[in-house]
């Protein structure tokens, strides 16, 4: 727990000499943390959880840990049970006085799914406005943090790296190298103390590269990518790549 703390809380210009040590920590945790609990499950890490639940940081790794379910399968499914429970008793007061009173609650619970789906639709939206534009660099900077703050941070990263997948394969090289120059640099720096948005990106990056290699035309994305981020670690400076290169998996 001292040593996660540790890394949370140091600032990136105490590596002055050791540059992105913070950000390789960050990138080799969840992998390890995940890797944990796959083989003693999840009463192999309670002693950490239970020491690290006081901490600012715990709900990041809590969220590391989580089982991630698909939002709209999991609305659809809650609707799907309360309706099959509306359908049973209806069937079991078939011409009740209350049958109306079900259809109502049946009504309110698809008006409720409804809801749900325009919200995921304008979040899907939000999220798209980060990667608009001639430089998503640029809309990361101006957007970014409201966007962060406007939502879950569950539902942040869910739509993000969706966005994410689709816009590595899709985008050029250089435009996916300036997004992470940014997360690497920019963004490390200046979320300081304020929010841990840094650190989440460096710990679902792992995660969120294996989720883009079932991407269609990934492994054509991933060789340019290769190519150009050791070319760009001399001429832009962008020393991090040699972070990312292993990460991008046989392509």
């Amino acid at each position: 727990v001292q040593i996660f703390t540790f890394w949370f809380s140091v600032p990136p210009k105490y590596f002055h000499y050791i540059r992105y040590a913070p950000q390789a920590f960050f990138l080799h945790a969840a992998p390890e943390l995940v890797d944990c609990k796959a083989g003693g499950g999840r009463n192999a890490l309670q002693p950490f959880l239970d020491t690290a639940k006081p901490q600012p940081w715990f709900p990041v790794i809590q969220d590391v840990l989580a089982e991630k379910k698909n939002a709209f399968q999991a609305a659809g499914q809650a609707v799907l049970h309360a309706g099959l429970g509306v359908l049973k008793i209806g069937f079991q007061r078939m011409g009740d006085p209350q049958d109306k009173k079900l259809k109502a609650q049946q009504e309110e619970k698809e008006r409720l799914q409804q809801q749900q789906q325009e919200q995921e639709k304008a979040q899907n939206a939000r999220i798209g406005q980060l990667f608009d534009g001639k430089s998503a660099v640029a809309t990361h900077e101006k957007y970014l943090a409201k966007i962060y703050q406007e939502l879950s941070p569950e539902d942040f990263w869910r739509l993000y790296w969706k966005k994410y997948a689709r816009f590595l394969v899709t985008s050029t090289p250089e435009q996916t190298l300036d997004i992470l120059s940014f997360w690497f640099d920019t963004a490390y720096v200046e979320s300081g103390q304020t929010s841990y948005i840094a650190q989440e990106f460096f710990l679902g990056l792992v995660q969120a590269l294996e989720m883009a290699q079932k991407e269609r035309d990934y492994g054509k994305a991933a060789t340019n990518l290769r190519n150009t981020g050791r070319q760009f670690i001399q001429q832009r400076n962008y020393g991090w790549y040699a972070l990312l290169d292993p990460l991008l998996g046989r392509a």
